[in-house]
């Protein structure tokens, strides 16, 4: 049995780790209890943090002093989760809102909409972001709103709330992440932009300032490409070298995504090393001139997070190279694990709600297996000539990236690109020259440059393109799995135990146990989430604004749809990913309201027998209704009121007599109230599907 020391290796090859572990623990236990606490209560959580200061001023550091560390961080985590959460959760005025607000990011087009997100710049809410999605009329279409823009909008601000739909994406949550804390849908006479924004802006906060500058520096420097190069092309090299990403074609990114190099779209740490290495490679010698030559490097670091939005993974690469940088200026050696957890742990203190977002996740994997296991490789392989280190090492290094994160990219996109290892080492390439390109083209303002600089770009964007639409199209490009959460931890730790076994040359027997075990929690996971009998007999109504369709579900492979949304709607497309797959059901066969029949179940104008209950879908068609005789009303379960009807509820209560009334999202708000109302005078319980989400109720097969 292995003594204890050992597994204190870690922990003093990185003492940043005695406080990065329990402050992480921390972090997630605030998100899951938070909502018990008030903030006067999660206050309470920073006092073990300063005993701990005390007993460190009284040099009281022994194994006491340790524990009440660790304690005092996971107590630290806790509370700045929870000061977090219950500062983003506060309400929203009641009524209507009229306030005046900032444009902080550039807004995404729709059909009749933009959604942009804001902040605002005066009433009761100051300084408190939102998400807005503008309703344009036809005589707005060529209003093009900006970063740094001001606009005046009347609407009803409410907290970001999710569908509630099976397998959906937390988009609340992800909100949230971004410190966005409400969300309003805005009419196309309710908005206006103002003409005159420099002094909202000077209303801001100084960072939230900082970021609306650094967003309008983006947009600037975005345009240049747009007025020289194609739209495609324009936004590639934009999403590339500036992060500018909301006009980038999405058939493209997808193909990206097919191949296994939508990395390089998202600024992070490789980009920055492209451009960081160029600087390093030509580095003084001497020791005097190199310190200053160094600290020219850090500013530039900084004005190239600045130019491009300070994105996260950038922030975390920029300081990791920061870090490293300063600590070679004062002549000591640093490792990079160690630069890695002190950034997060920054980063983490400045926003807590980055631990749960997807990409602070992958960037951190990707640094970790790096770090981890490309000293080793770089040792093993050791190639002599300089053109094949030149080779050799950017494949390996993408190889190990790619494996420490697939495990996570599974089980977030459920995707597994087949060809990444030959993309990626034709795309990588044409990344550094293009971001070198770029740079000139950026930096130089002379003529002849430009052209010279638009002619490289526009070749070497068709060489990318062409190559990753290539790939994309060849068979079996993108396979799709859907791994639960425990299969993911599984492959996570396949992954780690395959990386140790390349890196060492060897395979230890404690790795290959660790592998064995691993092996086996993802086949028998896997097994248990494949069984039919997972899907219990079950009603779900789902949540679309447009309409809300009703699943009946006898089992994996017998569903049925009655649907009330239209038959290329998003939200079934959506439901097909996100839940019909990774549950392994088939695809439900769309059944009529007016007569229909099979041994499960059995529809006649709008009344379904199904899982021995009645369940009656309302659309305010004037048909005659399935009644028992000798009955005055029908019995039912469910009495689900859709968009289309119209039908007054005591006009209803005289044909049913429901359990439960449901009311469809996409009836009006003031239908919506008044059939709540009239529900509450009746004595029946209601469920409003816009207000409180999709709704699922098992029923028990009557067979």
């Amino acid at each position: 049995m292995r003594s204890l020391a050992s597994y204190e290796k870690p922990f003093r090859q990185y003492p940043i780790l005695r406080v990065f572990v329990p402050f992480g623990i921390g972090l997630l236990s605030g998100s899951q209890f938070s909502h018990f606490f008030s903030q006067e209560m999660a206050f309470c959580c920073f006092v073990p943090v300063v005993a701990c200061v005390v007993m460190l001023l009284l040099n009281r550091r022994n194994r006491g002093f340790q524990v009440a560390l660790a304690v005092a961080m996971y107590c630290f985590g806790f509370g700045w989760m929870s000061v977090s959460r219950l500062r983003h959760d506060g309400a929203w005025p009641a009524g209507v809102l009229t306030a005046r607000a900032v444009v902080m990011s550039p807004p995404v087009m729709t059909a009749h909409a933009v959604r942009v997100r804001v902040m605002l710049a005066d009433g009761i809410r100051s300084g408190c972001r939102a998400e807005l999605t503008l309703h344009r009329a036809d005589s707005l279409n060529e209003c093009r709103l900006r970063p740094g823009d001001g606009i005046l909008f009347r609407a009803r601000v409410e907290p970001p709330r999710n569908s509630g739909n099976p397998g959906e994406f937390d988009y609340a949550g992800y909100l949230r992440r971004q410190g966005i804390s409400g969300r309003a849908y805005v009419p196309p006479d309710a908005w206006t932009r103002l003409p005159e924004a420099r002094s909202l802006r000077k209303c801001l906060p100084l960072w939230p300032r900082l970021q609306l500058l650094a967003r309008m520096q983006q947009q600037k420097l975005a345009d240049r490409y747009y007025r020289k190069l194609p739209q495609d092309e324009a936004a590639l090299l934009a999403a590339l070298s500036v992060g500018y990403r909301s006009a980038f074609p999405k058939d493209l990114r997808l193909q990206f995504s097919a191949v296994g190099v939508s990395h390089v779209l998202a600024l992070s740490g490789l980009h920055l090393g492209i451009l960081v290495g160029a600087f390093l490679y030509v580095s003084p010698r001497r020791r005097s001139w190199r310190v200053a030559y160094y600290g020219l490097v850090v500013l530039m670091i900084a004005a190239f997070c600045l130019l491009a939005g300070l994105p996260a993974s950038l922030v975390r690469a920029g300081g990791m190279s920061v870090f490293l940088l300063l600590s070679r200026m004062v002549n000591r050696h640093s490792r990079m694990l160690q630069s890695l957890f002190v950034v997060t742990f920054v980063l983490l203190l400045v926003s807590p709600e980055s631990l749960f977002d997807a990409g602070f996740q992958l960037s951190f994997l990707s640094v970790w297996f790096i770090g981890l296991f490309m000293p080793s490789l770089r040792r093993r392989l050791a190639p002599r000539q300089r053109w094949v280190k030149c080779l050799v090492v950017p494949l390996c290094l993408s190889v190990v990236a790619q494996v420490g994160t697939l495990p996570l990219v599974l089980y977030y996109f459920h995707q597994i690109p087949v060809y990444f290892l030959l993309a990626n080492f034709l795309v990588v390439p044409l990344v550094t020259w293009l971001l070198y390109v770029a740079a000139v083209f950026l930096c130089v303002p002379l003529t002849v440059v430009q052209e010279a600089c638009v002619w490289l770009l526009h070749g070497l964007t068709e060489m990318m393109v062409g190559s990753v639409r290539l790939l994309a199209s060849w068979p079996g490009a993108e396979l799709t799995f859907h791994p639960h959460w425990l299969t993911a931890c599984g492959l996570m730790v396949v992954g780690y135990c395959l990386m140790r076994w390349w890196a060492e040359g060897r395979l230890s027997h404690r790795v290959a146990g660790w592998g064995i075990l691993a092996v086996s929690l993802v086949v028998g996971n896997e097994m248990v989430q494949m069984r039919p009998s997972r899907i219990r007999p079950q009603v779900v109504f789902y949540h679309g604004w447009d309409g809300s369709p009703v699943h009946f579900m006898a089992s994996a492979a017998e569903t049925y749809l009655l649907n009330t949304v239209p038959a290329d709607s998003s939200l079934l497309k959506s439901l097909e990913k996100t839940y019909w797959k990774p549950c392994h059901m088939e695809k439900p066969r769309i059944v009529r309201t007016s007569a229909w029949a099979d041994r499960n179940m059995q529809v006649y104008h709008g009344v379904v027998r199904f899982g021995g209950h009645t369940w009656v879908i309302e659309q305010g068609r004037e048909v005659p209704k399935a009644r028992p005789a000798g009955r005055r009303t029908v019995a039912c379960e469910v009495l689900f009121l859709t968009r289309d009807c119209q039908t007054e509820l005591d006009a209803l209560a005289r044909s049913y007599c429901p359990r439960l009334v449901v009311l469809d999202a996409g009836l009006p708000e003031a239908q919506r109230r008044r059939y709540a109302a009239g529900c509450r005078r009746m004595g029946w319980r209601c469920y409003d599907i816009a207000q409180r989400g999709a709704l699922t109720l098992p029923c028990q097969n009557e067979s």
